[in-house]
C-alpha cells in the first residue's frame, strides 16, 4: 500500500529547521546528528518530488518550495496539496 502522507517525524524536522535556520541547532535540540536531519529532510523532499532546500552553498537555505510548503494552510495530501503538519 502507498504512503498518502509523509511520515510525520520528517515534517515535524523540516519545520523545526527551517523556523531555526539551521541544521546544526535542529540537531542539538532533537538529540539527533545533523546528517540525520539532512536525512530525514531529504526523505521528505523525496516524498514529494520537489527539493524544499538549496544545498549548493556551504548551509542549506530554504528555497522557494521550502517557503512554500511551510508557509501553506494545513491540509491532507491529496495530488500536490501540503501533507498534516504539526500544529494544524
Amino acid at each position: 500500500m502507498l504512503r498518502k502522507a509523509p511520515p510525520l517525524e520528517s515534517i515535524e524536522v523540516f519545520v523545526a529547521a527551517a523556523k531555526a535556520g539551521s541544521f546544526r541547532a535542529v540537531a542539538r535540540d532533537l538529540a539527533l546528528s545533523p546528517s540525520a536531519v539532512s536525512r530525514r529532510i531529504a526523505g521528505l523532499e523525496a516524498f514529494l518530488g520537489r527539493a524544499l532546500y538549496d544545498r549548493t552553498g556551504p548551509m542549506p537555505r530554504l528555497n522557494a518550495d521550502g517557503r512554500a510548503y511551510l508557509a501553506a494552510p494545513c491540509r491532507g495530501s491529496t495530488g500536490s496539496a501540503p501533507a498534516r503538519r504539526p500544529g494544524c
